[in-house]
C-alpha cells in the first residue's frame, strides 16, 4: 500500500465539474461550447461501484504523462461531509488536488500516512455552479502561470535561467523538456543573490496575475490587495537533473548584462541515475531544473 494524497470537496459538486477542472489543472486543452466548458481528454466514468465513478484524464498533461485516473468517492470516511479522492502522492496530484481545493473548497492532506489531517483548506464555496457565475467564468481564463528556473553551477558563481510558458501552451508544450530548443533569460550571476533573483521572477508573477482584478469592486470600493486570495506555488513536477546539449547566447556581441545579452539559446537531455559518472562528478554542463505552477484567484 502506498502512500496517498486525500482530496476532500464539498458534498454538492458535480462529478462533471470536478472532471472538467481536474482536466484544465492537468494541461489539457479546453474549449467553449455553448457557454460550458469541454475538456475531451477529462472525463467520468463507471468505476467499481455504482457510489464510486472514476474520473478518466487522457492526453498530453504538464507531467508528461498522457493518462492518469482517479476514484471519486460519493461515500468516504467522513461522514458524508466530503465527496473525495486518494491519488498518489505525486508533484502532479499535490498540485491537482490543490488547486481543485482553492476553487471549490474543501480540504486536502498531502500525505494519508503521516500525523498531520490536512495540510491545506479552504472554506467551501456556496456558488461552485457554472451558470451565471463570473467567478467560475473567470476560472476559465487564468488558471495559473507556469515559471522554469534552470541553476548552472560552473564556478564559485551560480547562474539562474528563467523560462515562462506562453499563454497559449498547452498540454506538453507547457513544460521546458518537451521543447528540443528554447531562448531563456539569464536573470542572475553570482555567487549568493541567486536566491532573491528567483523570488523576484515569482513576484513579477504575482503582481502580472494581480492586474486580472483591475476594476474590480467590494462593497462600492476599487480591491485592494488584502481582499485577493493568497497566491500559491507548487512545484508540478519533481525537479529535473539535466545536461546541457547546447548552451549558446543569442547576442554574443552585446553587454551581457544588458537584457538582449542575456537570452541564451539553451537544449538539454534529462541526467539519470543510469549515468552514474555524470551524476558523481558533475561538470559545467550539468544544471537542476525546478518546474513551478503559481496561481491567484479572488
Amino acid at each position: 500500500m502506498g502512500v496517498d494524497t486525500e482530496i476532500r470537496l464539498p458534498p454538492n459538486v458535480r462529478l462533471r465539474d470536478v472532471a472538467v477542472v481536474m482536466g484544465i489543472l492537468a494541461g489539457l486543452p479546453k474549449q467553449w461550447y455553448n457557454g460550458y466548458i469541454i475538456v475531451d481528454g477529462a472525463k467520468p466514468r463507471p468505476g467499481c461501484s455504482p457510489e464510486t465513478p472514476e474520473i478518466e484524464l487522457k492526453g498530453k498533461m504538464v507531467d508528461g504523462k498522457e493518462d492518469h485516473s482517479v476514484l471519486f468517492f460519493y461515500e468516504g470516511d467522513h461522514n458524508g461531509k466530503w465527496r473525495s479522492m486518494s491519488p498518489p502522492s505525486t508533484p502532479f496530484w499535490q498540485a491537482v488536488g490543490r488547486g481543485l481545493v482553492k476553487f471549490f473548497g474543501g480540504e486536502l492532506d498531502l500525505n494519508d500516512c503521516d500525523s498531520k489531517d490536512c495540510d491545506y483548506k479552504v472554506k467551501p464555496r456556496k456558488n461552485i455552479s457554472p451558470c451565471n457565475n463570473p467567478e467560475w467564468n473567470e476560472f476559465w481564463k487564468n488558471v495559473g502561470k507556469y515559471l522554469h528556473f534552470m541553476f548552472i553551477r560552473p564556478s564559485n558563481y551560480t547562474k539562474v535561467y528563467f523560462w515562462e510558458s506562453p499563454k497559449s501552451s498547452k498540454g506538453l508544450d507547457i513544460n521546458p523538456k518537451y521543447h528540443r530548443e528554447l531562448v531563456w533569460d539569464m536573470i542572475c550571476d553570482h555567487d549568493s543573490c541567486w536566491r532573491s533573483s528567483m523570488g523576484s521572477a515569482i513576484c513579477d508573477a504575482y503582481f502580472a496575475m494581480s492586474k486580472q482584478f483591475n476594476g474590480r469592486k467590494k462593497s462600492g470600493k476599487e480591491l485592494r490587495p488584502c481582499d485577493l486570495s493568497e497566491f500559491t506555488h507548487l512545484f508540478y513536477e519533481t525537479p529535473q537533473y539535466v545536461r546541457l546539449v547546447k548552451n549558446e547566447l543569442v547576442n554574443p556581441k552585446v553587454d551581457r548584462f544588458s537584457p538582449e545579452g542575456r537570452l541564451t539559446k539553451i537544449m538539454y537531455t534529462d541526467l539519470t541515475l543510469a549515468d552514474i559518472e555524470g551524476v558523481r562528478k558533475p561538470t559545467s554542463n550539468n544544471a537542476v531544473v525546478l518546474k513551478i505552477k503559481v496561481d491567484k484567484n479572488g
